[in-house]
């Protein structure tokens, strides 16, 4: 059974790299300028063959995994729609002038930013791969009470230290937002709040590994369901759509893992809520701006972007999604022209930014990793443009150096999101802390790679380690008192 299940991971493997073979052969005989000439016609067949490549992506990894909602299928769709959002409605025949990114960038800019993006997906895919096994991730329940235990430990000290600066930062913003709209918070509102910010980062990952605690106890549960989905509610007030949606698709997926698998007529209910997540983005678009908000306010907004003429609400999803792509035509605009290739500068401040400034004599590699920030500075731009995980490869390594690059971004990536222990305790543990993990790195194709660095040391190796020497301390006491 173990050599079937391999030889299909080598079968997916094998036909991805002849894909990336073909297409590297087919590539040497068109230049970008020559696509560019008839950009309309070959965006299209262009889009066409990404958005195949994507499907081939979700099918290899679901035949692998059986599981519609597996955490990489998930990661994998937020990539492709941050950072493709705009082009896949193009081959949908949504206009051009309908499409910001496309309407405002050159025939050049929009053919290389869709040919780099397929490419770093093809090899994002391989990385994958390359690191697959063939361990099931179905979870049996955990039985080990001190293990238990540790967790919860574990969890209520992640929640009791970031419940008050989770508020102290989240509260200011509902009171400007909702009296003076989102852009208030860009210019009334302290942004560096400094450790407190890194501290109630373990609010919202200290209730998923609750929502496991306690699934088999309802009141339990349903409590922190109903506080999570609250939470999501006034981010969306905000206008804070990430963490809102974040924590919406969060909910399904640990349902999903945990509870129960969407199958057959559940799928049906899946589809349902997403179409209902997708109504909300355009929503939260439109009314994070009002000023003076209220009840009535927003039901006028969701009315007009029920009823809206120019286009319906899964496209204004997406193509809200898809502004992403925009970051790496404003990249390419100064590298390497203004701005030289880093080889790998940001990805190494990323890891040193875990160094405390005060051990630095104050400084701090923020300069250099926050490519958001640099973004818009060398832009001169009056708001955030964000940034992607496929513009920080190009920044750092160049067209093809950047491309092989994401190879490695996609063996990281796997490993983070499936790994495995032979210890059963620790799987579990592993896979629980794979969610956090996930939660964390939904949106992380739109920000630069040293907020997954953070995520990685944060949010899964302390809590992990935490863990680890609660429970040995635990069964070391609990085996002397026996």
């Amino acid at each position: 059974m173990q050599k079937v299940q391999e030889l299909k991971i080598n079968k997916y493997l094998f036909f991805t790299i002849i894909i990336a073979i073909i297409s590297i052969f087919i590539s040497r005989f068109h230049t970008i300028e020559e696509l560019s000439i008839n950009m309309k016609k070959n965006l299209f067949i262009l889009g066409w063959i990404i958005n195949l490549l994507f499907i081939w992506n979700i099918y290899s990894i679901y035949k692998m995994k059986k599981d519609i909602l597996d955490f990489n299928i998930i990661f994998l769709t937020f990539i492709f729609l941050f950072c493709n959002g705009q082009i896949f409605l193009y081959t949908l025949g949504i206009p051009i002038k309908n499409l910001e990114v496309l309407r405002i960038s050159t025939n050049e800019e929009i053919i290389k930013e869709a040919i780099y993006f397929y490419f770093s997906l093809l090899f994002f895919q391989i990385g994958s791969m390359l690191c697959s096994n063939n361990k099931k991730m179905q979870m049996e329940k955990l039985e080990d009470e001190y293990f238990i235990k540790s967790i919860k430990i574990c969890a209520f000290i992640m929640l009791m230290i970031s419940i008050l600066p989770y508020l102290y930062i989240l509260l200011p913003k509902v009171k400007l937002s909702i009296q003076y709209g989102y852009g208030s918070l860009y210019t009334n509102l302290v942004s560096n709040i400094g450790i407190m910010g890194y501290i109630s980062k373990f609010f919202i990952p200290s209730l998923i590994i609750f929502l496991y605690i306690y699934k088999d106890k309802k009141i339990n549960f349903y409590i922190i369901i109903s506080l999570l989905l609250t939470i999501a509610i006034i981010n969306l007030i905000i206008g804070a759509r990430g963490e809102a949606l974040s924590i919406i698709v969060i909910l399904l997926v640990f349902y999903n893992t945990f509870i129960k698998r969407f199958k057959g007529k559940k799928i049906i209910n899946l589809i349902i809520l997403i179409l209902i997540l997708m109504l909300i983005i355009p929503v939260v678009a439109s009314f994070r701006s009002v000023k003076d908000k209220n009840i009535d306010l927003l039901i006028n907004t969701i009315k007009e972007n029920i009823m809206s003429s120019e286009s319906n609400f899964v496209v204004k999803t997406i193509s809200e999604l898809g502004y992403t792509m925009n970051a790496f035509i404003l990249t390419d605009k100064v590298v390497p022209d203004v701005v030289n290739y880093k080889y790998g500068e940001s990805y190494l401040a990323s890891i040193l930014m875990l160094i405390p400034s005060q051990l630095m004599g104050g400084y701090s590699f923020a300069s250099k990793a926050a490519l958001d920030i640099w973004l818009q500075d060398i832009h001169k731009m009056p708001y955030g443009p964000g940034f992607s995980i496929v513009a920080e490869t190009y920044y750092n390594f160049g067209y093809y150096g950047g491309i092989v690059f994401t190879l490695l971004i996609g063996i990281v990536f796997y490993k983070l999101l499936n790994m495995y222990s032979k210890d059963k305790n620790k799987n579990f543990l592993l896979r629980l802390l794979s969610l956090v993990f996930l939660y964390n790195s939904l949106i992380i194709a739109r920000f630069p790679f040293h907020n997954t660095i953070r995520n990685i040391v944060y949010m899964y190796l302390v809590p992990y380690l935490v863990i680890i020497i609660i429970y040995n301390t635990i069964k070391r006491k609990g085996n002397k008192i026996s």
